[in-house]
């Protein structure tokens, strides 16, 4: 046995026992357990749910290589997402494209790249927002829309930063490096003639 987990819920004690990496495929999927009190005892050592999250947290942020999950052994790893050409071009497209507060289809913009999923980190940085998914059998709605930032940006009236750190597909934290509309274009587009096309 790899460890046990003791939690107590509502005065109520609960053992849960067996191989601690069945019942805990990460950390993160336990992460609404924070504010209960859980021991984790492996090997010989008691940690509580807080600090084992700590010390994960924290040899992630030394590693570039990523780090092992003291609760399950998985690996994980923090990565560094640029806000680059890209998702520019789809966030200018779907300013370009929306009427109001209607949501656009992703797949008919013309820089749509199908197997891409570059364009959905926008939502992090808060520039894009997708329609609720009300049909059990897909995965998402693949309905977008800009919000009122996603706007400002694609229009030059913003700022953002370049960059956005994730974990889990989580964000985690952002660069202090902003970036504009242009900058995030790169040279090899015309953000005039995008914006005028």
């Amino acid at each position: 046995m790899v460890g046990s987990i003791t939690y107590s819920v509502s005065r109520e004690d609960v053992l849960l026992q067996g191989d601690a990496q069945a019942r805990l495929t990460t950390l993160l999927a336990i992460r609404a357990l924070s504010a209960i009190q859980v021991k984790l005892s492996m090997e010989h050592k008691s940690i509580t749910l807080d600090e084992a999250i700590e010390q994960y947290k924290a040899d992630l942020n030394q590693s570039s290589e990523g780090s092992k999950c003291p609760c399950c052994g998985r690996m994980g790893k923090i990565y560094k997402r640029k806000l680059n050409t890209g998702m520019s071009r789809i966030l200018i497209e779907l300013v370009k494209r929306q009427r109001g507060d209607e949501f656009v289809d992703i797949r008919t913009l013309r820089s749509f790249v199908p197997g891409s999923g570059d364009y959905s980190y926008l939502r992090f940085w808060g520039l894009i927002e997708q329609a609720p998914n009300n049909l059990i059998s897909k995965r998402s709605s693949g309905l977008w829309r800009a919000t009122e930032k996603g706007i400002a940006f694609a229009r030059g009236q913003i700022q953002v930063p370049s960059h956005i750190f994730v974990f889990d597909n989580q964000p985690e934290g952002f660069s202090d490096t902003l970036t504009d509309i242009q900058t995030a274009l790169g040279e090899r587009f015309d953000y005039r003639e995008l914006m005028s096309a």
